[in-house]
C-alpha cells in the first residue's frame, strides 16, 4: 500500500439482504486463497436468513439440524430431557439395557450459547453469505483471536457469555465447514486482553490480565501444531503442548494488556501501546525476539501515536505497519464522559523506524475501539477493511470502511449521488466560463452543489499542497537514504582498510620477529663457525709444526740412512764387511732397506694427501666465508625493508658492525 492518495470508502450494510449483527469484539479474517473475508463472533442472537432460499421441507429440516450443531437437542423437548425410540438397546442411567427406549439429559440452552454459522464477505461485490457449519460448534464469544492457514480457520480464547474468560481453541476446515476443538492438559491460565501472534510454525501468546482480579502479566507462551493429527474422525484434536518462554531480560518487559502486536520478521514481534499495571495508557514501543528470548526498546521518529489501548495494527507491504483507532484514557474512565476515543491512522516504516500520519480522504470512520480489521495485501488489490467496535456513544455505525488507494473510477468511491452533484457542478463551471445565461444556470444549481464547489476547491488546494509535500518528503527521504547508504558504505570501507592495516601490521611484526630470530640464529652460527675456524687454525698450526719436525727428523734419518747405505755399499765393494756380517745379516739389512724405501713411499703419498686436503679445507673455508658475507648483506637488506628511516639509522651500527670485532679488525 502506497502512502499516496489514500481514501476511505464506505459500504452501507443496510442495502444487503443478508446482514450480520455488528457487535464490539468480533473478528474479520482474510481468506487468502478464496479472496474473501470471514466474519465471526458476537454474543447476541444473530438473525438467521439461511432458510429463505430452501426449496422444500426436507432441506429446511436438514438445514435446521445443521444449525443446531452436533449434540444439540431437537425441537421435541421435555424439561431438558431428550427421548427417542429405537430398535437398538441402549444403557440407561443405572447401566441396565432397555428395550429400545433411551433418554439423556441435554442442555436446553445450547442454541443460545453457540453459533453454528459464519459470514463470508465477497469484496468484489460487497455481499454477505451465511455459511452453515457442523462439528464441535464453538460457544459465542467476542474479543478472541483468529487467523487463517489454508484450509484452516482458527479461533482462540476471548470473552464468553456473562463475561467468562475463555481459554479454548477451535479450528474450522474451510473445505467441509466442520468445526473441531483442540484440547490440552497443561497451558496458560485464561487471560483477557492478551495478544496472540502467528509466527509461522510457532504461535506466541503475550501478556493479558486475569479476571476478575485484573492482574496484568508479561508472560509469553508458545505452542505449535506439529503433533496434531488432523484427519481424526472425532471432534476433539489432541497434540497441543504449551511452553512458557522465559524472557532473559524480563525486567525490561513491563506487564501489559489491551496492546497490539504484529510479526515484523521471522523472529521479531513489534508491540505498541496497551494498559500497564496502573491502568494507564502507554505508548510502549518494544521488540520481542523469540529466538534470543529478549526484549529491546524500538525507538521511533516522526509523528508518533499518542498513548492508547484497544487499537489495531496490521502489517502491510514493504516493511510497513498500519495503526488505527483505540482509546486514550485511564482504564476506569473508558465508559465515562471523559473517555477519549480515537480514529487516527498511522503508518510505521519498520526499516527506518519512522511514524507518519498520512492525509486520508473519503469517509473517515468515527472514533472507536474493539473493532474488527483485516487486510488484503495481494498483488491484485491492496486494501484494509474495518467495521464494528465501540465509541463514546456505545455502538458504532453499521458501515464497512475500506481503505485503499485512490483510483480513476471516482464513482466507486464517491457513490452515485455525490458523483452526480460533482458533475452538476462541472456543468455549472463550464456555464460560468462561457458566460451564457449565468443567472438561470445559477438558479438551477442546488445548495449541495455550491457546498461541493467550495469543498472541492479546498480539497484540490489541500491535495496540491499534500502532493508537493509528499514530493519534497520523498526527495528528502531518498537523499537521506542515499546519504545513509553512502555513510554505511564509507564506514564499511574504512573498517575494511583499518582491518587490512591491522593485518598488514601484524604480518610485518611477525616477519620482523622471524627475521630477528633468523638473525640471532645466524649470529650464533657465525660465532660457532668462528670458534671452529679458530680451533681449525690452531690445530692446523700445530699440525704444521709437527709436520715440519717430522720432516726434519725424516730428513736427518734419511741422511743417516744414506750415509749408512753408502758405507755399506763401499764396504761391500771393498770386501770390508765380508766375514764381519753373515749372509743372514746382509739379507736382513737388504730386507730392512727395502721396507724403509716402501715406508718412505707410503709417507710421501700420505704427505701429498694431507697437503691436498689442507688446500681443499682452505678453499671451502674461503667459500663459506664469502657465503656468510653474502647472507649478512641479504639479511641486512631484508631487515631494512621493514624498518622506518629512523629505525634504520638506529640499527645501522648493528648491521654495519655485524661480525666485526670491537677493535675494528675482522
Amino acid at each position: 500500500m502506497s502512502l499516496k492518495s489514500l481514501f476511505w470508502k464506505r459500504i452501507d450494510l443496510k442495502k444487503q439482504e443478508i446482514n450480520p449483527k455488528i457487535e464490539p469484539g468480533q473478528q474479520l479474517t482474510y481468506l487468502t486463497d478464496f479472496n474473501k473475508y470471514l466474519f465471526f463472533g458476537g454474543l447476541e442472537q444473530q438473525k438467521q436468513n439461511h432458510n429463505k432460499n430452501q426449496s422444500n421441507d426436507k432441506e429446511k429440516q436438514d438445514n435446521k439440524n445443521n444449525l443446531q450443531g452436533d449434540g444439540t437437542p431437537n425441537s421435541q423437548k421435555s424439561g431438558g430431557i431428550k427421548f427417542s425410540l429405537g430398535a437398538k438397546p441402549s444403557f440407561n442411567l443405572g447401566g441396565q439395557k432397555s428395550g429400545g427406549l433411551k433418554f439423556s439429559i441435554t442442555n436446553s440452552t445450547a442454541n443460545n450459547n453457540t453459533q453454528d454459522f459464519v459470514y463470508i464477505l465477497d469484496p468484489a461485490e460487497y455481499t454477505w453469505k451465511e455459511q452453515i457449519c457442523s462439528g464441535k460448534i464453538p460457544t459465542k464469544r467476542v474479543n478472541f483471536f483468529s487467523w487463517y492457514e489454508a484450509p484452516y480457520y482458527f479461533i482462540y480464547g476471548g470473552e464468553g457469555v456473562n463475561g467468562k474468560i475463555l481459554n479454548d481453541m477451535y479450528v474450522l476446515n474451510i473445505e467441509n465447514w466442520e468445526w473441531k476443538r483442540f484440547f490440552w492438559l497443561d497451558g496458560p491460565q485464561p487471560k483477557a486482553d492478551s495478544q496472540l501472534v502467528n509466527m509461522g510454525v510457532n504461535k506466541y501468546l503475550i501478556g493479558g490480565a486475569s479476571m476478575p482480579e485484573n492482574w496484568v502479566y508479561n508472560q509469553v507462551w508458545m505452542f505449535h501444531f506439529e503433533n496434531v493429527v488432523w484427519n481424526t474422525s472425532g471432534n476433539e484434536l489432541p497434540g497441543i503442548y504449551w511452553e512458557q518462554i522465559e524472557i532473559q531480560n524480563d525486567e525490561d518487559f513491563k506487564p501489559l494488556k489491551a496492546f497490539s502486536a504484529v510479526k515484523v520478521s521471522e523472529s521479531q514481534i513489534y508491540i505498541f501501546g496497551g494498559y500497564n499495571q496502573n491502568k494507564q495508557c502507554t505508548d510502549t514501543s518494544i521488540l520481542l525476539d523469540v529466538e534470543s528470548q529478549t526484549i529491546s526498546e524500538f525507538e521511533t521518529k516522526g509523528t508518533k501515536p499518542s498513548p492508547r489501548a484497544y487499537h489495531k495494527m496490521l502489517p502491510v507491504k514493504d516493511n510497513l505497519v498500519c495503526l488505527f483507532g483505540g482509546v486514550s484514557c485511564p482504564e476506569d474512565a473508558i465508559k465515562g464522559p471523559t473517555s477519549t476515543m480515537l480514529n487516527d491512522f498511522y503508518i510505521l516504516n519498520l526499516k527506518e523506524g519512522y511514524f507518519t500520519r498520512p492525509n486520508v480522504g473519503g469517509y473517515q470512520p468515527s472514533s472507536r475501539y474493539n473493532f474488527a480489521m483485516a487486510g488484503n495485501q495481494s498483488e491484485m488489490a491492496s486494501e484494509i477493511m474495518l467495521l464494528g467496535g465501540k465509541s463514546s456513544e456505545n455502538l458504532c455505525d453499521k458501515y464497512i470502511y475500506i481503505l485503499g488507494e485512490m483510483i480513476k473510477d471516482e464513482k466507486e468511491y464517491w457513490g452515485e449521488r455525490d458523483l452526480s452533484s460533482k458533475q452538476q457542478f462541472e456543468e455549472y463551471r463550464v456555464a460560468l466560463k462561457n458566460n451564457k445565461k449565468k443567472k438561470e444556470e445559477l438558479n438551477n444549481v442546488s445548495l449541495q452543489t455550491l457546498e461541493f464547489s467550495q469543498a472541492e476547491k479546498i480539497m484540490n488546494e489541500d491535495k496540491r499542497k499534500i502532493a508537493e509535500l509528499e514530493i519534497l518528503l520523498k526527495k528528502l527521504r531518498n537523499e537521506n537514504e542515499q546519504n545513509n547508504q553512502n555513510l554505511q558504505k564509507y564506514k564499511i570501507q574504512q573498517q575494511k582498510k583499518n582491518q587490512e592495516h591491522i593485518i598488514t601490521k601484524q604480518n610485518y611484526e611477525i616477519e620482523s620477529q622471524q627475521i630477528e630470530q633468523k638473525n640471532n640464529e645466524l649470529q650464533d652460527f657465525v660465532g660457532q663457525i668462528s670458534t671452529l675456524l679458530a680451533y681449525e687454525r690452531k690445530r692446523r698450526k700445530l699440525h704444521s709444526l709437527k709436520s715440519f719436525q717430522l720432516q726434519d727428523c725424516l730428513r736427518k734419518a734419511e741422511n743417516l740412512i744414506i750415509t749408512i747405505d753408502s758405507v755399506y755399499s763401499k764396504g761391500q765393494k771393498d770386501d770390508l764387511i765380508e766375514g764381519v756380517l753373515t749372509d743372514d745379516a746382509i739379507k736382513k739389512i737388504d730386507r730392512k732397506k727395502k721396507e724403509h724405501k716402501k715406508q718412505l713411499s707410503v709417507f710421501k703419498e700420505d704427505f701429498e694427501l694431507i697437503y691436498e686436503n689442507e688446500k681443499k679445507i682452505k678453499k671451502e673455508a674461503k667459500e663459506k666465508k664469502n657465503n656468510l658475507k653474502q647472507s649478512k648483506i641479504m639479511v641486512s637488506q631484508q631487515w631494512k625493508n621493514f624498518l622506518s628511516p629512523e629505525e634504520q639509522r638506529m640499527f645501522q651500527v648493528k648491521f654495519e658492525g655485524y661480525g666485526t670485532p670491537k677493535n675494528g679488525k675482522k
